[in-house]
């Protein structure tokens, strides 16, 4: 049976994504894979997850799509508008110099691979979203700003339709994201801050597979 899989924020971790894609055995001719954004900074290998997720879009188009992130968005903002508040953020987040490294090609490749991505997705069921929903807005599937950035967003079964919202971007501890699986919150957070490896309860890369309720963890192995 085709398969629904959610991963996410990245964040850099390439060795752990790849760890975590043959750990669920993902399979691009069955499977449909949601990235909910935040690919780049933080990890070791921003420009490796961002070569990575590009073919896997090259060359699997129907089967892996991903969500704007507030940190894909510095990116989006620095390599098509040379924006220097993002551009200064992202060297913050990285090694010194690494927008130099990037050639005019590979440029415009990831620009045109951030051009692409979706702000939320709505399933059967779920709503997919980097960070949340400000239900207070009239119409808050057009708050893109509120998609890449809000926190700790009220629930609105009415706007929502009843579906759940899955979404990253705002860390949680392991035990909180089982639980609320196991519960079947009507929200679910994903992140479980890949990147602070040391950080007790944090430290993992997760996947979602929405219509089993099934979480696999994969330990940061950068």
């Amino acid at each position: 049976m085709p398969r629904k899989l959610v991963i996410p924020d990245v964040h850099g971790c390439l060795r752990t994504l790849i760890a975590l894609l043959n750990k669920v055995r993902f399979c691009p001719e069955d499977d449909s894979l949601y990235f909910l954004g935040d690919l780049v900074n933080k990890g070791t290998d921003s420009l490796g997850v961002l070569d990575f997720a590009a073919d896997l879009k090259e060359h699997y188009p129907n089967a892996v799509n991903f969500l704007m992130g507030n940190h894909d968005w510095q990116w989006f903002q620095a390599l098509a508008y040379r924006d220097p508040s993002a551009e200064e953020s992202i060297e913050n987040s990285n090694f010194p110099g690494i927008l130099k490294t990037i050639d005019q090609a590979t440029k415009m490749r990831y620009v045109h691979f951030f051009m692409k991505m979706n702000h939320y997705i709505e399933l059967e069921n779920d709503f997919i979203v980097h960070a949340g929903f400000l239900f207070k807005k009239e119409n808050c599937f057009l708050d893109y700003e509120s998609m890449m950035q809000i926190r700790d967003f009220p629930y609105d079964s009415q706007k929502a339709k009843g579906k759940r919202i899955i979404h990253g971007h705002n860390p949680k501890p392991l035990g909180f994201i089982s639980e609320s699986i196991k519960k079947r919150c009507p929200v679910l957070a994903l992140d479980n801050a890949c990147v602070e490896k040391e950080k007790e309860s944090f430290g993992n890369l997760l996947c979602f597979e929405i219509d089993s309720n099934t979480l696999w963890v994969q330990k940061n192995i950068e």
